[in-house]
C-alpha cells in the first residue's frame, strides 16, 4: 500500500513538473509579442528660433502607433546654441545652426529638425570711414556680449577648433587653396547676417585702428575698447579665442578680417594658413594693445561686420 502511494505521489510530480515546463516556455508560441519600431517622425523638420527668449516645443511620433514602448530620448548637436529637454522643448542660447535628434528608447530609430537660432540684427554705425561699422559682433546679443566664434573662412561655429577638422587644412593631400580674400561663400558675415554685411578686409581694420580714438573700458562688465570718431562710437569686447575651450575672455582677443596673410610654417604643427586680425589685449606694454598681426586660421575668433 505504502508503495502504491508512493508511486501516485511520482505521477503527480512528474505532471506538474510537465506543466510548469510548458508554462515557462509558452512565450515562444502562445504569447503575443507586439510589432516592431518602423519609424519616428518630429511635427517639424526646420525652424527657426530668435534669442534671446526664443523656444520652440517638438513632438515626436513612433510609429506603428500601436507599439508597446514609444519612449525617446533627445539631444542638441551643439548645446552652446540651443538645448533641448527630455519632454522636446527647445530653448535657443546663441546665434548659429544646430539639429535637434529624438531617438527612440527601442530599435534606436531617429529624425532631426534643422534649427536656426537668430540674434539680433546689427545697426550700422558710421564713424567718417570709407565703410560702417555693426555694433555688435556677428552672432551677439548685445554691444559687450563676445558672439560667435569663427574658424576664418568657416561660416558655422564649432565646439572644437582644430586643425585636424578645420576647412583648410594643408597637412591633408590635395588641400583645398585658401583664397587672398574670401568670397561671401565662406564670409561668416555675410552668411550669417545677409543683406550688405560683410568682413572687413585688413586695409579697412587698419583704418579702423589708426583713424579713431580708443579708449579702454568696460560694458556691462566687459572690458574692451570704446572705438570713436566723429561723435559715434562701438565697443569691442575682449572676446577672447576658441579652441577646444573659451579662453582669454575679458582679457584679450582678435577680431578677424576676410584677407589671407599667407601659409606660414610651424615647428610644431607644420604649415598653417594664417589671415590678418585685430589684437586688442589688456597688457601694460602700450605696443600689444592693439595692433594687426597674423592669426592662425583654425582658432575660433569673432567677428565685427561692416557694409557699404
Amino acid at each position: 500500500m505504502k508503495r502504491l502511494i508512493a508511486l501516485i505521489a511520482l505521477a503527480a510530480a512528474v505532471v506538474a513538473a510537465a506543466t510548469s515546463c510548458k508554462d515557462r516556455f509558452k512565450t515562444n508560441k502562445d504569447v503575443k509579442v507586439g510589432p516592431e519600431i518602423s519609424s519616428v517622425e518630429l511635427n517639424k523638420h526646420e525652424e527657426t528660433l530668435v534669442v534671446p527668449g526664443g523656444t520652440l516645443q517638438l513632438s515626436a511620433t513612433v510609429y506603428p502607433e500601436d507599439v508597446t514602448n514609444k519612449k525617446v530620448t533627445w539631444s542638441s548637436s551643439m548645446t552652446r546654441v540651443a538645448t533641448v529637454d527630455q519632454n522636446g522643448l527647445v530653448t535657443g542660447h546663441l546665434p548659429g545652426n544646430v539639429d535637434i535628434t529624438v531617438t527612440t528608447q527601442v530599435g534606436e530609430k531617429t529624425d532631426v529638425c534643422h534649427l536656426t537660432v537668430k540674434g539680433p540684427d546689427p545697426k550700422a554705425v558710421d564713424l567718417g570711414l570709407s565703410v560702417k561699422w555693426a555694433d555688435i559682433n556677428v552672432g551677439a546679443l548685445s554691444e559687450s556680449d563676445p558672439g560667435t566664434y569663427f574658424a576664418w573662412g568657416e561660416v558655422t561655429p564649432k565646439d572644437l577648433y582644430k586643425k585636424y577638422n578645420y576647412k583648410y587644412n594643408v597637412d591633408i593631400s590635395n588641400p583645398p587653396t585658401p583664397p587672398s580674400v574670401l568670397p561671401a561663400s565662406e564670409d561668416a558675415a555675410s552668411v550669417n547676417l545677409g543683406g550688405s554685411w560683410r568682413m572687413p578686409t585688413k586695409a579697412e581694420m587698419e583704418a579702423l585702428l589708426s583713424s579713431c580714438t580708443w579708449e579702454r573700458t568696460t560694458a556691462n562688465g566687459m572690458n574692451g575698447y570704446r572705438v570713436s570718431r566723429n561723435g559715434k562710437s562701438i565697443f569691442l569686447p575682449y572676446a577672447g579665442s576658441w579652441e577646444d575651450q573659451q579662453g582669454g575672455l575679458n582679457s584679450g582677443g582678435g577680431y578677424m578680417t576676410s584677407t589671407l596673410k599667407e601659409v606660414i610654417s610651424s615647428a610644431y604643427e607644420g604649415p598653417l594658413v594664417s589671415a590678418w586680425a585685430l589684437s586688442i589685449s589688456d597688457t601694460d606694454r602700450e605696443e600689444f594693445q592693439r595692433y594687426i598681426a597674423g592669426f592662425v586660421g583654425y582658432y575660433g575668433h569673432t567677428i565685427r561686420a561692416v557694409c557699404p
